[in-house]
Parts: C-alpha cells; structure tokens; sequence
C-alpha cells in the first residue's frame, strides 16, 4: 500500500503497461548474455542469488542500484516495462562507451505514442551479476508523465532515472517476496523449498507473454480474463470504459479471485480508462505484490504464486 495515500495523492504509476509497452511489431524477447558464474550462464546447477531492493519509491515500488561505468544507478523494477533496461536522457549522455541500435514506439497508459531511441551498453552489473551487451531504452519526463494518475492539479513526483523491465529476465528466474522486502535470482521452485519457503503453499500457472506483457489467466465472479502482472503500477486495476474514473479513485472488489484452483480474493481493484493498442483487461500491482511471493520461472513459462507468511 502507499505509506501515506493523502501525501502522495493516490499516485497511479501505471508506468508500466502502457507506459512500457513496446509495441507487437519488434522482435520477440531478446536473449541476454548473462556472465557471473558458470551455472547460470549455461543454465547448469541450481542458483539462488539475493539481490538487495536500495529502496522503494513515493509511490511503492522496488528499486535495485545498478552499477554502469563505475556509476551507481537507482533502477525501478518495473514489470509492465518490455524491454531490458530504461534510463533517462540525462543519464545516457554521462555514458560514453554506448551503441544507438534504432528507434522504437512506446505508448502511454492514455493510448499516446512516443518514440525513443535505443542503444547497446557494453555491461550493466546487479548485484552480483552482469549483464553483457544490454539493450537501454531511453525514456523522457512526458512519457512518465502520461504514466500518472493524480488528484487535483498537483504534478508527479520525478521518476527514477532508471528502470528494469521483465526482458532482462529471459535466461535468469525472479523471485519476489516483497512483503518482506526480498528479491532473488532462482533457477527453481525447489531451490526455494530448500531456502526454507514451503512447496505447498505455491499455486503454478503459465506464464503469458505472447502479447509482450508478463499476464495469467484468472477467474472471477465475471468470468476469465487475462491480468497483467505489473511492479510498476502501484494499485491493482481494472480497464473501464468510462473516462469519468479517469481522475477519481473508484474501487471495485472481486470476492472471487482464483489463480488455477485458490481464491486470492477478496481482492479491490481501482477503475482506469486504458488505451492501448491491444485490450488490457487488468492489472495485478504493488498492492497484490506486497500482500504475495511471486516466482517468475520463464526458462519453464511458469508463474507461482505463494501468500506471504
């Protein structure tokens, strides 16, 4: 939950979604070098890797310190981004030693485009592993700016001058304890087992990402839908017609919220107005994450889900 809702002013960073999303027309998920050690690189041997979360922003969600050229770099975890890495205009002209690649389409969570232009960086290191050769976005104030939701006529906090996307993960697994302030590199749930979390209390689903957002298929009392899975956004969503909930603050509750078999419900949902170029029916954000672990095995297209302890 955001620690003090009439202070940040029910700040949405759907920032995110559509705020990420990188349109249909680019190539499928990038593959990643990956150099540390050789069991990941060769996907050999188990792995289990903390990685430590520097803070979490105004609006809730996790930040990593990611370290380019000897520079140390705050990078929002942002899950509803398709792509590797972002960094802001001013963060790209203090590094030398990078590649312009294209230029892509993004589109913000009220259907406008933007463009932005894409680079290669030798290595970008977390934690303790580095990731060769990474693509970088690179990301302006508007398009953060379209990604926001507030009351009244006050204006964003600023972004973070970097952030991850779920494409960096294409060859390592993520495990999300947030509730606990917790996120790991692992190669399995077993491995988990063996960190002390229990198997039983994991619920396994596919893991979507033919549209290039991280989704599930869930069910509710209206039936099944596909939700998007989305660190970046810090309410849980729902898509409305009605452009009135545009700048308020509705709520709708689901009772019945079932993930394959469980009920993770009653679950409340905020009402947005989406405009995307695909139909994005819902959202699961920061309020679903900090209530649940969330293991994103991609090397098995899997998604466990776990009701933190």
């Amino acid at each position: 939950m955001i620690r003090d809702r009439k202070l940040l002013l029910l700040l949405l960073l759907v920032g995110i979604l559509g705020v990420s999303y990188l349109w249909m027309t680019q190539k499928s998920q990038r593959q990643i070098a990956i150099e540390q050690i050789d069991h990941i690189k060769n996907r050999q041997g188990a792995y289990f890797l903390p990685i430590k979360i520097s803070k979490f922003t105004a609006a809730n969600q996790p930040c990593l310190s990611a370290e380019i050229d000897q520079k140390t770099i705050s990078v929002m975890l942002d899950l509803g981004f398709r792509g590797q890495f972002g960094f802001s205009s001013d963060v790209l002209k203090t590094i030398e030693n990078k590649t312009y690649l294209q230029s892509t389409t993004m589109y913000g969570i009220c259907g406008a485009a933007y463009k932005e232009n894409l680079f290669k960086i030798p290595k970008i290191s977390v934690g303790s592993v580095v990731f060769s050769e990474p693509e970088v976005h690179e990301y302006s104030e508007t398009f953060h700016i379209d990604a926001t939701l507030i009351e009244g006529n006050e204006q964003p906090s600023s972004p973070e001058p970097g952030k991850v996307g779920w494409e960096l993960f294409g060859n390592i697994n993520l495990f999300l304890d947030l509730k606990h302030s917790k996120l790991s590199f692992c190669d399995s749930l077993s491995t988990l087992v063996r960190q002390g979390y229990q198997e039983e209390a994991f619920v396994k689903v596919p893991l979507l990402l033919d549209r290039g957002l991280v989704e599930i298929e869930v069910q509710t009392e209206l039936g099944l839908f596909r939700c998007m899975l989305d660190t970046g956004s810090t309410w849980n969503v729902l898509n409305t017609e009605n452009r009135a909930y545009e700048q308020t603050y509705v709520t709708a509750r689901r009772e019945l919220f079932l993930i394959n078999s469980t009920n993770f419900g009653p679950l409340d949902f905020h009402l947005v107005p989406i405009k995307m170029p695909i139909a994005i029916e819902g959202i699961l954000g920061m309020e679903f994450f900090q209530e649940h672990c969330v293991f994103l095995d991609f090397s098995e297209h899997s998604v466990y889900f776990s009701k933190a302890r």
